[in-house]
């Protein structure tokens, strides 16, 4: 029973520390980055970049992206291997389901800077970031047992 259930927190923590990772770097540092590139080619030099908005959206980042990669960990099994490439697919899902209708209808892409860079360049985090999870999860894998991913954690008996 103790075994289970240090289990199931090594488990919990390798699942937060690859939504963490992966959501810091795609959705925090890449959003950001993408922002920063809008703000660029905005006719209004009125465009700031702030500390308190580059917090929020690392914040934004590191709490959804926890779920993600427990979605992931739920489908990867149907995804092609190897991890990146299933990492791919998995983020081309979230921006069919996810981006595509954020994308379309947020009034802020379309009307600062450049429309169509704007989408193109926040559209590829979801790409960017399916690959990021498909690797990071791959790599804590095996840098620890499989068993603390993939066995179910059901109670003996």
């Amino acid at each position: 029973m103790i075994r289970m259930r240090a289990r199931q927190i090594r488990r919990f923590a390798m699942t937060a520390a690859a939504g963490w990772l992966a959501g810091g770097l795609t959705v925090g540092i890449g959003a950001r980055t993408a922002m920063r590139a809008v703000a660029l080619t905005d006719d209004d030099p009125g465009t700031l970049l702030t500390l308190g908005g580059t917090l929020a959206v690392l914040t934004f980042g590191l709490i959804v992206s926890v779920p993600l990669v427990l979605l992931f960990l739920a489908v990867r099994r149907f995804l092609p291997r190897p991890a990146p490439i299933g990492g791919l697919v998995f983020g081309g899902a979230l921006l069919v389901v996810l981006g595509v209708p954020v994308l379309l209808r947020n009034a802020e892409i379309a009307s600062i800077g450049v429309p169509l860079l704007n989408r193109l360049m926040f559209g590829s985090l979801f790409l960017v970031y399916g690959v990021v999870v498909g690797t990071v999860v791959s790599v804590m894998e095996s840098r620890s047992s499989r068993a603390d991913w993939s066995t179910p954690t059901r109670p003996p008996g």
